[in-house]
């Protein structure tokens, strides 16, 4: 059974519409957040990077936000770190390419970026840039720590122990929610 809790408190005055509470699965070792893209930076980012797809509908652009919880803070680098970064990144790039085809399949968009590099995942030849999380941290209801080397979203409740990645979809909201839930196990 999934449980809602109330999203971040990052921000209050953020532009972006919170569509959906934030879900955890019943084993409360993942979650998703679904959003609305109001924000205009987000939106010229994504167009950027999905430059084809999302250029004429952006009404119904919305990104759909995934944390695995983890053992090891991923604010830190060791090898096992690393290996449980990669770990989570195989186990999103299931997940995303799963939710993103059940959207094509539906006559929508989807696509997901890569949480390694940043860049989309579906549509890596027509990409144009890459998606910083510190230029839209705010924007999504996301703490960022930035670390030196790389930056960390931070969870609500799990803090840095926690993988972060996204799905991006221009589809009728009640078709993603159908696409995560049946896919989100």
């Amino acid at each position: 059974m999934a449980t809602p809790i109330p999203p971040s408190s990052s921000s209050s005055s953020s532009s972006t519409d919170i569509i959906e509470k934030e879900i955890f699965n019943s084993n409360n070792d993942k979650s998703y957040t679904i959003k609305k893209c109001t924000h205009n930076a987000l939106k010229k980012n994504l167009k950027e990077m999905f430059p084809t797809p999302i250029q004429d509908n952006d009404d119904n652009l919305y990104v759909v936000m995934f944390w695995f919880k983890t053992d090891l803070p991923m604010s830190g680098y060791s090898d096992k770190t690393e290996t449980e970064r990669e770990t989570q990144a195989s186990k999103f790039a299931i997940l995303g390419n799963s939710i993103s085809t059940s959207i094509i399949d539906k006559g929508y968009w989807s696509d997901f970026i890569d949480p390694m590099s940043g860049i989309p995942s579906l549509t890596r030849e027509n990409a144009n840039a890459i998606f910083v999380p510190s230029e839209h941290g705010h924007s999504l209801g996301i703490e960022i720590v930035d670390v030196g080397c790389c930056q960390v979203m931070v969870h609500p409740l799990w803090k840095v122990r926690a993988f972060f990645s996204m799905v991006v979809a221009s589809a009728p909201l009640d078709v993603i929610l159908d696409s995560v839930n049946s896919n989100f196990n």
